[in-house]
Protein backbone atom coordinates (compact mmCIF):
# COMPACT_ATOMS: atom_id res chain seq x y z
CA UNK A 1 0.00 0.00 0.00
CA UNK A 2 2.74 2.20 0.86
CA UNK A 3 4.40 2.14 -3.16
CA UNK A 4 0.75 2.54 -4.20
CA UNK A 5 0.26 5.88 -1.90
CA UNK A 6 4.01 7.32 -2.99
CA UNK A 7 2.95 7.32 -6.64
CA UNK A 8 -0.77 8.48 -5.68
CA UNK A 9 -2.72 5.32 -6.86
CA UNK A 10 -5.69 4.52 -3.73
CA UNK A 11 -4.90 0.87 -2.89
CA UNK A 12 -7.22 -1.34 -0.22
CA UNK A 13 -5.82 -4.83 0.99
CA UNK A 14 -8.46 -6.78 0.67
CA UNK A 15 -9.45 -9.99 3.05
CA UNK A 16 -11.43 -12.33 1.85
CA UNK A 17 -11.76 -16.76 0.84
CA UNK A 18 -10.45 -17.99 -1.95
CA UNK A 19 -11.94 -21.15 -3.32
CA UNK A 20 -9.86 -23.85 -4.00
CA UNK A 21 -10.85 -25.78 -7.75
CA UNK A 22 -12.95 -28.38 -6.70
CA UNK A 23 -14.42 -27.65 -3.48
CA UNK A 24 -18.06 -28.05 -3.13
CA UNK A 25 -18.89 -24.56 -0.69
CA UNK A 26 -21.69 -25.06 2.25
CA UNK A 27 -24.61 -23.42 1.53
CA UNK A 28 -25.50 -20.05 3.27
CA UNK A 29 -22.08 -20.22 5.44
CA UNK A 30 -19.18 -18.08 4.18
CA UNK A 31 -16.30 -19.64 4.58
CA UNK A 32 -13.64 -18.15 6.84
CA UNK A 33 -11.11 -15.92 5.35
CA UNK A 34 -8.16 -17.63 4.01
CA UNK A 35 -6.32 -15.32 1.72
CA UNK A 36 -5.20 -11.54 1.13
CA UNK A 37 -5.26 -9.39 -2.23
CA UNK A 38 -5.02 -5.43 -3.17
CA UNK A 39 -7.53 -3.54 -5.04
CA UNK A 40 -6.00 -0.84 -6.96
CA UNK A 41 -7.85 2.53 -8.42
CA UNK A 42 -6.02 2.69 -11.79
CA UNK A 43 -7.47 5.34 -14.47
CA UNK A 44 -10.93 5.86 -12.18
CA UNK A 45 -11.30 1.58 -12.89
CA UNK A 46 -10.82 -1.04 -10.09
CA UNK A 47 -8.71 -3.56 -10.73
CA UNK A 48 -7.07 -6.85 -8.26
CA UNK A 49 -3.73 -7.64 -7.79
CA UNK A 50 -2.70 -11.00 -6.31
CA UNK A 51 1.21 -11.13 -6.20
CA UNK A 52 0.90 -14.55 -4.09
CA UNK A 53 -0.95 -16.26 -6.52
CA UNK A 54 0.96 -14.29 -9.28
CA UNK A 55 4.25 -15.77 -7.83
CA UNK A 56 5.97 -18.96 -9.40
CA UNK A 57 7.24 -19.92 -5.49
CA UNK A 58 3.30 -20.30 -4.54
CA UNK A 59 3.10 -24.03 -3.91
CA UNK A 60 -0.55 -23.96 -5.20
CA UNK A 61 0.00 -21.80 -8.08
CA UNK A 62 -0.74 -24.63 -10.03
CA UNK A 63 -4.03 -25.10 -9.08
CA UNK A 64 -4.86 -21.45 -10.24
CA UNK A 65 -2.29 -20.88 -13.64
CA UNK A 66 -1.46 -22.67 -16.42
CA UNK A 67 2.04 -20.38 -16.27
CA UNK A 68 5.32 -21.96 -15.84
CA UNK A 69 7.25 -22.20 -12.80
CA UNK A 70 9.96 -20.04 -13.33
CA UNK A 71 7.90 -16.72 -14.38
CA UNK A 72 5.31 -14.52 -13.10
CA UNK A 73 1.68 -15.15 -13.71
CA UNK A 74 0.71 -11.66 -15.45
CA UNK A 75 -2.96 -12.24 -15.51
CA UNK A 76 -2.88 -11.81 -11.60
CA UNK A 77 -2.11 -7.65 -12.07
CA UNK A 78 -4.78 -5.69 -12.66
CA UNK A 79 -7.40 -7.90 -13.13
CA UNK A 80 -11.16 -7.04 -13.79
CA UNK A 81 -13.23 -7.72 -10.46
CA UNK A 82 -15.83 -9.14 -12.59
CA UNK A 83 -13.09 -11.99 -13.46
CA UNK A 84 -11.71 -12.32 -9.84
CA UNK A 85 -14.78 -13.00 -8.37
CA UNK A 86 -14.60 -16.60 -9.40
CA UNK A 87 -11.97 -17.33 -7.42
CA UNK A 88 -11.94 -14.46 -4.71
CA UNK A 89 -14.54 -14.00 -2.44
CA UNK A 90 -14.46 -10.38 -0.27
CA UNK A 91 -15.62 -10.25 2.99
CA UNK A 92 -17.04 -6.56 2.35
CA UNK A 93 -19.45 -6.60 -0.25
CA UNK A 94 -18.06 -3.25 -1.09
CA UNK A 95 -14.12 -4.51 -1.82
CA UNK A 96 -15.87 -6.89 -4.78
CA UNK A 97 -16.18 -3.45 -7.19
CA UNK A 98 -18.53 -4.96 -8.86
CA UNK A 99 -22.20 -3.24 -9.70
CA UNK A 100 -23.93 -4.38 -8.29
CA UNK A 101 -22.30 -6.33 -5.45
CA UNK A 102 -23.38 -9.77 -5.42
CA UNK A 103 -23.95 -11.95 -2.25
CA UNK A 104 -21.47 -14.45 -1.19
CA UNK A 105 -23.84 -17.29 -2.08
CA UNK A 106 -23.69 -16.32 -5.68
CA UNK A 107 -19.98 -16.05 -5.46
CA UNK A 108 -19.38 -19.50 -3.75
CA UNK A 109 -21.62 -21.61 -6.36
CA UNK A 110 -19.68 -19.78 -9.22
CA UNK A 111 -17.50 -22.84 -10.78
CA UNK A 112 -13.80 -22.13 -9.79
CA UNK A 113 -12.76 -20.52 -13.02
CA UNK A 114 -8.21 -19.31 -13.54
CA UNK A 115 -7.15 -17.36 -15.57
CA UNK A 116 -6.83 -20.42 -18.73
CA UNK A 117 -10.60 -19.89 -18.66
CA UNK A 118 -10.63 -15.63 -19.05
CA UNK A 119 -6.96 -15.87 -21.11
CA UNK A 120 -8.81 -18.50 -24.06
CA UNK A 121 -12.17 -16.27 -24.09
CA UNK A 122 -14.05 -19.18 -22.90
CA UNK A 123 -17.72 -18.81 -22.26
CA UNK A 124 -20.64 -20.37 -20.06
CA UNK A 125 -23.33 -20.97 -21.99
CA UNK A 126 -26.60 -20.67 -19.81
CA UNK A 127 -25.16 -21.46 -17.20
CA UNK A 128 -27.04 -21.75 -13.85
CA UNK A 129 -25.49 -22.64 -10.07
CA UNK A 130 -27.42 -24.85 -9.24
CA UNK A 131 -25.68 -27.41 -11.95
CA UNK A 132 -22.80 -27.89 -9.30
CA UNK A 133 -25.34 -29.67 -7.23
CA UNK A 134 -26.79 -32.85 -8.72
CA UNK A 135 -27.21 -35.94 -6.57
CA UNK A 136 -27.96 -39.57 -7.47
CA UNK A 137 -28.00 -40.53 -11.29
CA UNK A 138 -28.57 -37.04 -12.68
CA UNK A 139 -27.76 -35.80 -15.54
CA UNK A 140 -26.20 -32.46 -16.38
CA UNK A 141 -25.28 -30.20 -20.04
CA UNK A 142 -22.84 -27.58 -19.37
CA UNK A 143 -22.14 -26.09 -22.74
CA UNK A 144 -19.21 -23.60 -23.64
CA UNK A 145 -18.53 -20.90 -26.46
CA UNK A 146 -14.68 -21.17 -27.34
CA UNK A 147 -12.93 -20.32 -30.00
CA UNK A 148 -11.91 -22.62 -32.73
CA UNK A 149 -8.21 -22.27 -31.75
CA UNK A 150 -8.62 -23.58 -28.54
CA UNK A 151 -9.47 -27.70 -27.14
CA UNK A 152 -11.44 -28.12 -24.12
CA UNK A 153 -11.08 -31.31 -21.83
CA UNK A 154 -13.08 -32.19 -19.00
CA UNK A 155 -13.02 -34.57 -15.87
CA UNK A 156 -16.00 -35.50 -13.84
CA UNK A 157 -15.60 -36.57 -10.47
CA UNK A 158 -18.52 -38.69 -9.06
CA UNK A 159 -19.78 -40.72 -6.44
CA UNK A 160 -19.20 -44.54 -7.07
CA UNK A 161 -22.26 -47.37 -7.01
CA UNK A 162 -22.62 -50.91 -6.31
CA UNK A 163 -25.09 -53.23 -7.06
CA UNK A 164 -25.83 -55.98 -4.23
CA UNK A 165 -26.85 -59.20 -4.72
CA UNK A 166 -30.18 -58.27 -4.88
CA UNK A 167 -29.51 -56.15 -7.94
CA UNK A 168 -30.21 -53.14 -5.77
CA UNK A 169 -28.09 -50.05 -6.41
CA UNK A 170 -26.34 -48.06 -3.44
CA UNK A 171 -23.48 -45.39 -3.52
CA UNK A 172 -20.12 -47.58 -2.70
CA UNK A 173 -18.59 -44.48 -0.79
CA UNK A 174 -15.58 -44.14 -3.07
CA UNK A 175 -15.26 -41.64 -5.78
CA UNK A 176 -14.33 -41.52 -9.03
CA UNK A 177 -12.70 -39.25 -11.81
CA UNK A 178 -13.18 -39.91 -15.54
CA UNK A 179 -12.35 -37.66 -18.32
CA UNK A 180 -16.15 -36.74 -19.63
Amino acid sequence: MEMCAAVGIECEVVRGYLKTPGETPDFGIMPRSNHWWNAVLVDNEWRMVDCCLASPSNPRRHLYSGAGSSAADSWWFLTRPTQLCWTHIPEHHEQQHICPPQAHEVLLNLPCACSPYFKNMMQMVDYNTSLTRIEDLEMVHIKFNVPADVEVAAEVEVRAYSRDQDGDVFESGEMVKKRA
